[in-house]
């Protein structure tokens, strides 16, 4: 019995080695991605002591597919580079304005913060302490002034109320000279016509 299981067994497997040789095995290189293309290649190849032999036709086919991907990849490829190319020019561009408009702020926050005075800029804060410095100046000079007016006028008022009391006192004494000039004429007169006669 042994010896008909033996000789079934090694029939069998004759049996499927010759279809398997029979069959012929179809890879769709379309359908599939590289890797498994090339997987199935491998897997359904011969082999032949530690070599495996593989159809040309795949391998045309496979060459052709790998050539066809490349070509794909490289077109990506550009078509990347160029968008980072001009997403490059973009950002560069971008860059340049963006520097514009920091500088185009600072010179309008220096204006914002200076303030033209007799022909220089002055920052705000210098400005106003010159502003308040000669307010302060001014309105000390306007006090000096209306106190030593108001000292000068007291002074002028007391001067012509003394020029006044003077005035009335030299016009009192003119009037008493006068008296007394007419009586000193009155009395030579009397005495130059008591001489005479």
């Amino acid at each position: 019995m042994k010896k008909q299981i033996l000789f079934l067994s090694l029939l069998w497997l004759s049996c499927t080695a010759l279809l398997a040789q029979k069959t012929k095995i179809k890879i769709d290189f379309n359908k599939h991605t590289l890797t498994r293309t090339f997987d199935s290649v491998y897997q359904y190849s011969n082999n032949y002591q530690e070599f495996k032999v593989v159809k040309r036709v795949w391998l045309q086919s496979f060459k052709k597919k790998l050539s066809d991907s490349l070509d794909a990849q490289k077109k990506v490829i550009r078509n990347l580079e160029h968008t980072i190319a001009s997403q490059s020019k973009k950002s560069e561009s971008l860059i340049a304005e963006i520097e514009t408009l920091n500088n185009s702020v600072a010179a309008v926050n220096a204006d914002k913060d200076s303030i033209s005075f007799l022909g220089s800029n002055l920052k705000k804060e210098r400005f106003k302490v010159i502003f308040w410095g000669v307010t302060a100046l001014l309105l000390g000079l306007l006090g000096f002034f209306i106190f030593k007016f108001k000292n000068s006028n007291d002074v002028t008022k007391i001067a012509k109320e003394e020029l006044q009391n003077v005035e009335k006192e030299f016009e009192i004494h003119r009037k008493t000279a006068l008296e007394r000039e007419q009586k000193v004429m009155r009395k030579l007169q009397d005495e130059i016509n008591k001489n005479r006669a």
